[in-house]
């Protein structure tokens, strides 16, 4: 089990020409002064630099973020193809490492609850869905939860997780078994509104989804997309309210193992993996290129028409939430940089981008980070190097601060 050192902050602390988020703004705001006390009570923001107070120790010139969160992960696989355990001390180094760069929260959408162990320590909301929506006869019913229209929806509430996003299946991809869901419009429509009733977001996974399939979407309250549909259609059908989850970087992270030996790197001083995997790793680097070189050049000559759904979708000022598809081969656990960095090459602005990190991609998770918060106990993250915060993302914090608590091993 992951042994942690929760200790109270004493000597208290004093933040000065801070860059923080400022989440009214959806922008981020230089030069703001703070102390947190030993007690980890955050005190108030101005942006006057005050006397050190006695005893606190100074920290200059950092920037200081919100916990991240990360609406796709796999827990039995961190995206080496060979890596797949779920023995204790593994899920302890995946939880480990989630601490290091400052993740707070994550999604697995097929990992049962019942089996992750209590290697995740309390702080990290692990959010277990055990599997996707389908219906008897559907094309992922070998693989999802399996919902009957005849029941009672209390008897299928019972069958699901107790907290986080559900998410239908919503594409026929890999399967000749068509979608099942416009045979039950109005069984579904009352399932939506029962599982917004209970306060949980309610989605479609639309992955390879044809035109048609995405089409039906739009009769129902959903209140995310996930993943890329495979024909292009308008994004101006899709409601303003819709948080897309595009797992826009996915595709280059599997089909062409973008940045593959910069990320292992950044990996070896993270202790994702251990050395012997690592070194496996490392040791096929030169090959891997060459390996999938056809199929990386097929997708790159695809990319920019199947990606053009998202630049039309943040161009109009769509909101987007991210997902870093980790375990799937080449996509690494939390690796919700080359999502930002993916997303930013598609046009999205700063604040498109902040609110994708710090707004949408929580409140889908029904995670509340906590952050700055006056009076309250200290919840966020602390790079002491003053850099943009995007360059940032997925490098070890230097300072990680739970429920007015430092945490560290």
């Amino acid at each position: 089990m992951l042994l942690l050192l929760l200790f109270l902050l004493d000597p208290p602390f004093q933040f000065v020409n801070t860059t923080i988020y400022d989440p009214q703004l959806q922008s981020l705001r230089e030069g703001a002064t703070f102390s947190v006390d030993a007690n980890g009570i955050v005190g108030p923001i101005t942006y006057e630099i005050p006397p050190s107070g006695a005893g606190a120790v100074l920290i200059s010139d950092a920037v200081v973020l919100p916990h991240f969160s990360d609406f796709y992960s796999l827990i039995q696989e961190r995206g080496l193809g060979h890596d797949q355990d779920l023995s204790p001390s593994v899920q302890g180094r995946m939880a480990r490492y989630f601490r290091e760069i400052g993740l707070g929260a994550f999604r697995d959408p097929v990992f049962p609850g019942e089996a992750v162990g209590g290697a995740f320590p309390v702080h990290i909301k692990v959010l277990a869905q055990q599997g996707y929506l389908d219906l008897s006869g559907g094309p992922a019913a070998d693989f999802s939860l399996v919902v009957d229209p005849q029941l009672p929806l209390e008897d299928l509430a019972r069958k699901l997780p107790v907290q986080g996003p559900i998410t239908l299946w919503w594409t026929s991809a890999g399967s000749k078994t068509q979608l099942r869901w416009s045979q039950h419009e109005a069984w579904l429509h009352q399932l939506i509104a029962f599982l917004h009733g209970q306060q949980r977001k309610v989605g479609a996974y639309i992955q390879d989804a044809t035109h048609a399939e995405t089409s039906q979407l739009f009769n129902f309250a959903f209140d995310f997309y996930e993943g890329m549909p495979v024909a292009h259609i308008s994004v101006k059908a899709f409601p303003e309210s819709i948080i897309w989850v595009p797992l826009a970087g996915l595709n280059d992270k599997r089909y062409c193992a973008s940045k593959l030996a910069a990320r292992i790197n950044r990996l070896s001083r993270q202790n994702l993996y251990d050395k012997k995997t690592l070194t496996l790793a490392q040791d096929r680097l030169d090959y891997v290129p060459g390996h999938i070189a056809e199929r990386c050049r097929v997708w790159k000559r695809r990319r920019k028409d199947t990606l053009k759904m998202v630049d039309s979708w943040l161009e109009m000022g769509g909101r987007v939430a991210l997902g870093s598809a980790g375990g799937h081969l080449f996509s690494f656990s939390g690796d919700i940089l080359s999502e930002l960095e993916a997303l930013d090459g598609l046009g999205a602005t700063q604040s498109q981008l902040l609110a994708a990190a710090f707004q949408h991609t929580p409140s889908l998770l029904g995670y509340d980070p906590g952050y700055l918060k006056v009076d309250k106990p200290a919840n966020f993250i602390v790079f002491r190097q003053s850099r943009h915060w995007a360059k940032l993302v997925g490098r070890t914090v230097d300072l990680n601060f739970i429920n007015g608590k430092l945490v560290s091993d």
